[in-house]
Order: C-alpha cells, then structure tokens, then sequence
C-alpha cells in the first residue's frame, strides 16, 4: 500500500514538474494574466485580470486548447458569460448577463456553432427575442419586442438568410412597416404607416436596391413625394408637394444629380422660380 502511494506521489510529481508558472504584467505592474505551460502550451487553470486586479476570466487549458467551464466578468466583478469548451469549441449551454446581474441571453452550442432555440432579454428581464439556430445559422421565425412586451417584428430566416415577409409593429401593435426579402436581399413591395394607419411609403425592391417610383406621404393622406430610383440611385422625374396637395417641386435627375429645369411653387400654387441645371 505504501509502495503504491508513494508510485503515485512521484508520477504526479514527474506529470507536474514539467509546468511552468506563467505570468504577465501591465506597464503599471499589475498581474495581468496568471497561469501555467507545459511544453510551450498552456495548461492547467488561468486567471485574467483588470488593470485594477479585478478578474476578468477564469478557466482551464489542456494541451493548449481552452477546454471546461470559463467564466468572463465585467469590470465591476458581476458574471458576464458563463459557459464551456471542448477542446477549444463552444459547446453544451452557455449564458450572458447584464451588468446589473441580469440574465442577457441563453444559447445552446455544438462544436462551436450556436444550434437550437435562443433567447434574449432586456435588463429588466423582459423578453427581447426569441428565435432559432441551425448548423450555426439562424434558421426559422425570429421575434424581436418592444419593452412593453408587445411584438416589435416577426421574420424568417434560411440558412442564415432573411426570407419571406417580414413586419414590424409600433408599440400599440400598430402595423409600422411590411416587406419582403428574397435569397436574403429585399425585394418586392414595401410599404411603412404613420401612427394613423395611414400609408408613409410605398415602393419596390430589386436585389436589395429600391427601383422604380417610390412615393412618399403626409399623414393626412396627401401625397408629400414622388421620385424613381434605378438601383438605389435617384433617377428620372422627382415632384414633391406642400402638404395641402399643391406642388413644391419638380424637376429631373440624372444619377443623382439634378439636370435641366427645375420649378419650385408657394403653397397656393404660384411659380417661385425656375432654375436651369
């Protein structure tokens, strides 16, 4: 028995002789980083520090791979993130806190890729969002809300991809804006509300760019602005109205830049000048 006792106390001792202590020190001289390497590579337990010897971090090493629980904090020495590694990957569940100690998000990884169901949460633990993960892409409805918990916007995503329609909502619930997005790029019809329900702008979408006309409204209905877009450039007739309905503006561009004659109008309808581009 004590053969073996004493066996295992000179293996531990031959294992653990070839460690080395490893530290590292901000200018002022402050522990910076304390932990320990083992053929050039780190092992064992590491500690991390502030620049006022507040922790930073904690957690193992094994082979030079980060591995097991970690711990990450802020400044004020609250949890920050707590999760673990498997030879140095993200796995299993790991969690994020606010500074006031508040749950932030919890999320689930597989061989460092985030995978599953993910929820977010605003520092007075209301419910921010909710959506999924898949082979490390968000996949799936995704929701976001508004502080008072009702629904801020609803979209789907594809292998990391917005597509389909998506909305977004006021915090009455009111409708605020509804879209459409396709191989992840917006396309198609898109529109936004004023708080009346009243339409704010209209317009399309190709490939992520707005095309064509895209108009623009008052709340009380009258039409505010009338342009064409190529590509996301303005291009082609602009007009642009006082908000009793009679003409402001118009005129052309070219890419941009205005070209040929412009007229702007007082309220009542009258010519206040013309101007040549």
């Amino acid at each position: 028995m004590k053969k073996t006792i004493l066996f295992t106390s000179l293996v531990l001792l031959v294992l653990t002789s070839n460690a080395q202590e490893y530290k590292e020190y901000y200018d002022s001289g402050k522990l910076k980083i304390f932990g320990a390497k083992k053929n050039d590579l780190n092992t064992g337990g590491w500690k991390y520090y502030f620049e006022d010897g507040v922790i930073s971090r904690t957690g193992k090493y094994e082979n030079g791979n980060i591995t097991g629980e970690w711990k990450y904090y802020y400044n004020n020495g609250t949890l920050r993130i707590i999760g673990k590694y498997k030879e140095g990957k993200s796995v299993g569940e790991w969690k994020y806190y606010h500074e006031n100690g508040k749950l932030k998000e919890i999320q689930n990884f597989e061989n460092g890729k985030p995978i599953g169901q993910v929820k977010s949460y605003r520092e007075n633990g209301k419910l921010l969002g909710i959506g999924n993960f898949e082979n490390g892409k968000m996949n799936g409805e995704w929701k976001y809300y508004h502080e008072n918990g009702k629904l801020k916007e609803i979209q789907n995503f594809e292998k990391g991809k917005p597509i389909g329609q998506v909305k977004s909502y006021r915090e009455n619930g009111q409708l605020l804006g509804i879209g459409n997005f396709e191989n992840g790029k917006l396309n198609g019809e898109w529109k936004s509300y004023h708080k009346n329900g009243l339409v704010q702008r209209i317009g399309i979408y190709k490939n992520g760019n707005r095309n064509g006309e895209w108009k623009f409204y008052y709340e009380n209905g009258e039409l505010k602005l009338s342009q064409n877009l190529e590509n996301g450039e303005v291009n082609g007739e602009w007009k642009s109205y006082h908000e009793t309905g009679n003409l402001q503006q118009i005129g052309v561009y070219k890419p941009e830049d205005r070209i040929g004659e412009w007229k702007f109008y007082h309220e009542n309808g009258e010519l206040i000048k013309a101007e040549s581009y």
